[in-house]
């Protein structure tokens, strides 16, 4: 029997659907053999690794449900679901005493796989074209994929790189073809990888800050879930300078409710100051775009770019306390999360 015609055990898939049986059979084995006197409270004072599996679930469960393409409402609402539920788990268990670099990883991790989540429902929730199932890309695939026009994994090409030997046997020859796939991944993922930051300190007005150089990994994120949405709902009846006023409200107003969900999660604390930073920089964008943007880049002369450079710095150096204050209160926490070792809870 060739290779090629016996079972792939180890899929992607089939090792997503082995480890969510194994995540839900702890986790009911736990249930089943617990005291009734620990589901008394909400939430209930859980052994960490309950808790981690019960934050693992729903990912894997979506991460299951989304080899194929979307096709029916009632799977589109119950991925809607699971991405929700995965989300507020570590919220609503914010008071249950875990270890807190355990904590803080996991409400990270549901931070950004569940705006992934929400990333991938919107752009998937219409794929009823026959003609553009072969577009279709799992939410696996794009969970760890942070890169423009690349990709996780080297599709075959025409001319695939294999070592041509008449004593390579078919099992070796596979190993190669994995091989090179691997290398090809990581030739593209140190060439195709936007960095995380473009030297945001030399950024001379806030579009070139916030779109170009501040959280780049994030950008498709803000930009659909946060831009486009807003800036749409107003184009239809507001007109078009407006509405892109109103997208960029939208993409900061969506990066303060990330960061705030971080703030709440970790710290447990909330105060609104992260969301007054980012939409109070809204506000600078758009006056900045008012008062400057109408010059072209040839008629912006050196001297200007510095004095807008200097006027930057200072107005961020203004409201930076707002962002950092929240941390530095609750820094204990965050010594916690990054040197866990070094403390006992």
């Amino acid at each position: 029997m060739s290779i090629e015609s016996q079972p792939r055990i180890f899929t992607k898939s089939n090792l997503i659907y082995i480890s969510l049986s194994i995540t839900v059979a702890h986790t009911l084995h736990f249930i089943v053999n617990s005291p009734l006197s620990i589901w008394q409270e909400f939430p209930p004072k859980l052994p960490d690794s309950i808790y981690s599996s019960i934050c693992t679930i729903p990912l894997l469960l979506f991460m299951s449900l989304t080899f194929e393409p979307i096709r029916t409402r009632n799977r589109f609402y119950t991925l809607l679901s699971l991405a929700l539920i995965y989300i507020s788990i570590p919220i609503s268990f914010n008071n249950g005493n875990y270890p807190i670099s355990l904590h803080n990883k996991l409400v990270g991790r549901s931070a950004v796989f569940g705006m992934k989540m929400l990333l991938f429902l919107k752009l998937n929730r219409t794929y009823k074209n026959p003609k553009i199932l072969k577009e279709f890309k799992s939410y696996l695939w794009s969970l760890f994929n942070w890169r423009f026009d690349s990709y996780i994994i080297s599709p075959k090409s025409d001319n695939p790189l294999t070592i041509k030997s008449p004593t390579t046997s078919q099992i070796n020859e596979k190993l190669i073809n994995q091989y090179v796939s691997l290398k090809e991944w990581m030739i593209s993922f140190i060439f195709n990888t936007k960095h995380l930051f473009n030297v945001p300190w030399i950024a001379s007005s806030p579009r070139d800050f916030w779109s170009v150089r501040w959280h780049l990994m994030f950008n498709e994120i803000f930009k659909e879930l946060g831009y486009l949405p807003a800036r749409n709902l107003f184009v239809s009846f507001a007109p078009r300078k407006i509405a892109n006023m109103m997208g960029v409200l939208g993409a900061l107003g969506f990066s303060s409710l990330f960061h705030e969900y971080l703030i709440i999660g970790q710290l447990n604390v909330w105060t609104g100051e992260q969301f007054f930073f980012f939409m109070i920089h809204g506000v600078i964008m758009i006056l900045w775009e008012v008062a400057f943007g109408y010059e072209k880049k040839n008629e912006i002369t050196k001297s200007k770019r510095f004095l807008r450079w200097v006027l930057l710095l200072i107005i961020y150096l203004i409201f930076i306390p707002v962002f950092i204050e929240p941390l530095i209160r609750k820094r204990e926490n965050l010594l916690r999360c990054f040197f866990s070792k070094y403390y006992t809870n």
